[in-house]
């Protein structure tokens, strides 16, 4: 009788058994044990004559073992795991010859470097089983679809997301050549296959899904290499830019940083409360964070002066944030400006203007030469600063270089810059008017559904809305 064994834990599992059943037994005092901890070669010529095993359940047992020869299998770091042993079941007094004891050995030597391959490849087989099984639950839990191909351009895989996108089932998609890629697209799409190695990112192309309808995608691909390095397919990974592409033909429509800035504008316009009695100093905190919010806009503030009976420039940033100094070009020639209508105009109708095209727009003509075309302004916004019926000031934002165009709605959402309007700030003076306006007057209702008409402090007739 021969076997392999192999410790276990507290067992000894029995490999290849000839004459044996294989199966496990105790490990407490057995032979293989004894091989193991000896480290070298064991014969045992009666095992009944022996006190180490005597009772052991091999010799007890019915097949009732006495002769015993083994020589230890050890792993691949030379440690003992087992043994290649001889077994029968009658006593041999004279033992083994030494020829056939190193022929045994030779054949452990063997046993174990085909045992180690063989644990090895199984070790290898499991890992391959779990990191396909990982790599399948990826490829299915990706959101995108999905898609393997061979050096043809063949698809040999195709996930959950690809069906839904396209239409075709895994089933219906491994084994062709793209179904989803329309006819026209077919040459591109061989371009596109990564077969020399090197990954593509968000390349836009046109697919086509199974009723006939195309979108839109951006596809990025890797090669897939053989054991020697070398591209053996690729994997794809196509994604659908239909909503991109709607976002983008929005943002044509609209400036979505113009939106920002008045956004922004509003947010500072917001915090005015909290300024206090010094009105100057947070004007000035304002201009600074607005330029810093507004990127490439000047920014000044203007306040109404009651003795002088006009609008001086209190603060002026550039684009930095940084206030221009009193003898700067820009400063001086701002000084200069009396009335200019933009600013006015914004002032008693109670509303901003935003001159998208500062060049061409009528509403600040007269600011052109003087300051828009040497200066190189672009675009303009100007709304008045109020608390109440009071108007105390104006805040302007000037971007230099080409005019900012946008759709109706984009003007429509400039904010109305009744920033002051909650200030818990309370003039010594009496509240200040436009030059020249009348005193508040409101008449009674002229017919039923229109509102009363007035004339505003500021010297505009107001019509029913």
């Amino acid at each position: 009788m021969a076997a392999i064994t192999l410790l276990e834990g507290d067992t000894i599992r029995v490999h290849a058994p000839v004459g044996l059943s294989a199966g496990r037994c105790s490990r407490q005092g057995s032979f293989c044990e004894a091989v193991v901890a000896a480290r070298a070669p064991l014969v045992v010529p009666d095992a009944r004559d022996d006190p180490r095993f005597r009772q052991s359940e091999a010799v007890t047992s019915a097949t009732g073992l006495r002769f015993y020869v083994g020589v230890p299998l050890h792993d691949a770091s030379g440690d003992p795991i087992g043994s290649l042993c001889c077994l029968d079941t009658l006593a041999r007094p004279v033992g083994v010859d030494p020829a056939d004891l190193a022929a045994l050995g030779d054949l452990a030597a063997m046993a174990a470097e085909s045992l180690r391959q063989t644990l090895e490849i199984d070790r290898l087989a499991d890992r391959h089983a779990r990191l396909a099984a990982r790599l399948r639950a990826l490829v299915e839990a990706i959101p995108l679809p999905l898609m393997t191909i061979d050096p043809a351009g063949i698809i040999t895989d195709w996930n959950p997301a690809a069906e839904q996108v396209f239409g075709w089932s895994a089933a219906e998609a491994r084994g062709r050549f793209g179904p989803h890629v329309p006819p026209e697209f077919i040459g591109a799409a061989r371009q596109l296959r990564a077969m020399d190695g090197k990954r593509l990112v968000g390349v836009e192309s046109e697919r086509m899904r199974r009723d006939g309808s195309r979108l839109p995608v951006a596809i990025s691909t890797a090669p897939l290499r053989d054991a020697e390095g070398r591209p053996d397919g690729a994997v794809v990974i196509v994604e659908d830019i239909s909503e991109r592409r709607r976002t983008e033909r929005e943002i044509a429509d609209r400036t979505a940083h113009r939106d920002n800035q008045a956004a922004l504008l509003g947010r500072i316009a917001a915090a005015m409360p909290a300024a206090g009695q010094d009105l100057s100093a947070a004007m000035g905190d304002i201009a600074v964070a607005a330029t810093r919010g507004l990127g490439g806009c000047d920014v000044g503030v203007w306040l109404f002066d009651s003795a002088q009976q006009d609008l001086a420039l209190s603060v002026l940033v550039d684009a930095s944030g940084t206030p221009l100094p009193a003898d700067s070009a820009k400063r001086h020639r701002l000084e200069r400006l009396q009335y200019p209508l933009s600013y006015s105009t914004a002032l008693m109708a109670d509303r901003q203007i935003a001159a998208e095209d500062a060049m061409s727009d009528p509403r600040v003509a007269h600011l052109r030469e003087v300051y828009i075309r040497p200066f190189g302004i672009g675009a303009m916004l100007a709304a008045p600063i109020r608390t109440g019926q009071e108007v105390l000031g104006l805040l302007s934002a000037c971007s230099p270089g080409e005019p900012r165009p946008g759709p109706p709605r984009t003007r429509a959402s400039w904010p109305r810059w009744r920033i002051l309007r909650r200030l818990r700030w309370k003039p010594a003076a009496a509240p200040r008017r436009w030059p020249g306006s009348p005193p508040r007057r409101i008449a009674p209702k002229r017919a039923a559904g229109r509102k009363a008409c007035c004339w505003a402090p500021w010297g505009m007739n107001c019509a029913p809305r």
